[in-house]
C-alpha cells in the first residue's frame, strides 16, 4: 500500500513488505508501526523519512528505532539537518526519543552514501515509564542517551562487545534519575546473548532474518543464547569477549532489565562477521 504524490514516495507498512523502490525517487517516506521488523529499500543518494505513530498511549515514555543494513553504512537522525548530536551512523545503528506530554508520533531521517539502492531492516519499538532506558548513562559515544553497542573483532576468533550503562525511565513529566543513584544502579541486570547464523552463508537475506530473530527482548531471549549476565558497580566494565567463528556470522544483542518492575529493553542490536566480508576475507573453505 503507498502514495505516490510528485516526486514523493509514501509506504503504509502493514501486511506487506516492499522491496523495489525506483532510483529517480526524490524522497521516500515509510509509515512504520511499531513493534514489528519490516525490510525496506533505502534509495541511493536520497533522505528517507521514518515516522512511526499511535504513541500517545497511557504511561508511554519513550522510542527506540533500529535500523540494519548487511555492508553499506546508514546515516539516521532524528533532525533533518542530521545534527551530529542527534545522528548515529554505521551498519547497525539506533536511537533513543524521548516522548514529549501529548507526542502521538515520532519521525526520523535516514540516508546512506551508496551509489545503489540499499536494503535494510527497521524496527521501533514503544517503551513506558516503568521500563529502563538503554545507553541513558552514556558517557562515551556522541548522543545524551546512546543505545548503541561496539563489537570489536580485534583478536582471532574472538568478538569485544562494549555498550554504556542504562538508565531508568520516568513519567513524562518527571526528569530521568542520575546515574549516579546507586538504588537505581543496583535495579539494572544486564544480559548479553548470541545468535549464530547459518554456517558459511554470507547472504544478504541470511543477515537480515538472523537480526530480525533478535530484535524484541521477548525474541532475545527466545532465539539467542545468554552468554553472560553483569551488573553496574565500582568496578565493573560495560564489556564482555566472546568467542567468534570465522566465516559464520552472529548476532549480538543485549538487554536490560529493570528488578523492581520486571521490564526489559534492547540495545542496538549487531549482526557482524569475525571476518572482512568487503574484503574478500571471509573464507568459506
Amino acid at each position: 500500500m503507498f502514495k505516490v504524490a510528485a516526486s514523493t514516495f509514501r509506504f503504509t507498512l502493514g501486511a506487506i513488505c516492499l522491496f523495489c523502490l525506483q532510483n529517480y525517487a526524490e524522497s521516500v517516506e515509510y509509515n512504520i508501526p511499531v513493534e514489528k521488523s519490516y525490510t525496506i529499500t533505502l534509495p541511493a543518494n536520497v533522505t528517507s523519512t521514518i515516522q512511526t505513530g499511535g504513541l500517545d498511549i497511557e504511561g508511554a515514555r519513550f522510542v527506540v528505532i533500529q535500523i540494519h543494513s548487511q555492508r553499506k553504512t546508514l546515516i539516521l537522525s532524528s533532525t533533518k539537518t542530521f545534527n551530529v548530536d542527534f545522528t548515529k551512523e554505521g551498519t547497525n545503528i539506533g536511537l533513543v526519543t524521548l516522548l514529549k506530554v501529548n507526542q502521538d508520533k515520532a519521525t526520523w531521517y535516514v540516508k546512506t552514501n551508496s551509489s545503489c539502492n540499499v536494503t535494510a531492516s527497521v524496527i521501533v519499538q514503544l517503551y513506558t515509564y516503568d521500563s529502563p532506558i538503554p545507553g541513558g548513562c552514556n558517557q562515551v559515544f556522541n548522543l545524551e542517551l546512546d543505545q548503541s553497542v561496539v563489537v570489536d573483532h580485534g583478536r582471532p576468533y574472538r568478538a569485544h562487545i562494549f555498550f554504556q550503562w542504562a538508565n531508568q525511565a520516568t513519567p513524562q513529566r518527571e526528569d530521568l534519575p542520575k546515574c549516579e543513584n546507586s538504588q537505581i544502579i543496583a535495579n539494572l541486570e544486564y544480559e548479553v546473548y548470541v545468535y549464530f547464523m547459518q554456517g558459511r552463508d554470507l547472504s544478504e537475506v541470511s543477515f537480515l532474518r538472523a537480526v530480525q530473530r533478535m530484535l524484541r527482548p521477548e525474541d532475545v531471549a527466545a532465539h539467542g543464547t545468554k552468554i553472560c549476565s553483569l551488573t553496574n558497580g565500582p568496578t565493573a566494565k560495560s564489556q564482555v569477549s566472546v568467542t567468534a567463528r570465522e566465516a559464520q556470522g552472529a548476532v549480538y544483542s543485549i538487554l536490560v532489565r529493570r528488578k523492581d518492575t520486571g521490564h526489559s529493553a534492547t540495545y542496538t542490536t549487531i549482526g557482524a562477521y569475525a571476518c572482512n566480508i568487503d574484503a574478500g576475507e571471509c573464507s568459506l573453505d
